[in-house]
């Protein structure tokens, strides 16, 4: 620990590239927001709970990747969707249940999920997709944000 603590204040410039893979077992987590400053993009971005942003889509839409733990206390993820390729639209989510999962995690209503747990999304059904949302204790989701929906990423 006392050699990290030395590279990081050793330097006057560092150049640090992290990549968060999860949570780690026995280890819990608060609500605490992280914030910092995307240089490349010329955001902010404020880091809450589990919600984080990650990665932009083939379309150059903001994307995140969101992790919901089903427990006895919380047993749904509290959201409904919409769409499918029966309709020829992708999966959006229509609707959160106020302090559910999926609102304490960063989804937001109008997000659209782009995969679930490593199935796309882009071309699915709407019952299958519900069945992948339903299939699984943990459900790792990515989203493509729509900016107007999060106002926590703010242009500097």
């Amino acid at each position: 620990m006392s050699s990290v603590v030395k590279v990081l204040s050793g330097h006057a410039r560092l150049r640090l590239v992290v990549q968060r893979v999860g949570r780690v077992p026995g280890v819990r987590y608060t609500n605490e927001k992280t914030t910092w400053v995307d240089l490349i993009h010329r955001r902010m971005v404020v880091e809450e709970s589990d919600a984080r942003v990650s990665v932009y889509s083939s379309d150059g839409a903001l994307c995140r990747t969101v992790h919901l733990n089903l427990s006895h206390n919380q047993p749904v993820l509290g959201l409904n969707i919409r769409g499918g390729r029966e309709y020829n639209l992708g999966i959006y989510v229509s609707k959160l249940d106020p302090g559910g999962l999926a609102e304490q995690g960063g989804v937001k209503m109008g997000d659209q999920i782009l995969s679930a747990n490593g199935v796309s999304f882009e071309n699915i059904n709407h019952y299958r997709a519900v069945e992948v949302l339903k299939s699984q204790p943990h459900v790792m989701l990515t989203i493509k944000v729509f900016l107007q929906t999060h106002t926590h990423l703010m242009s500097i």
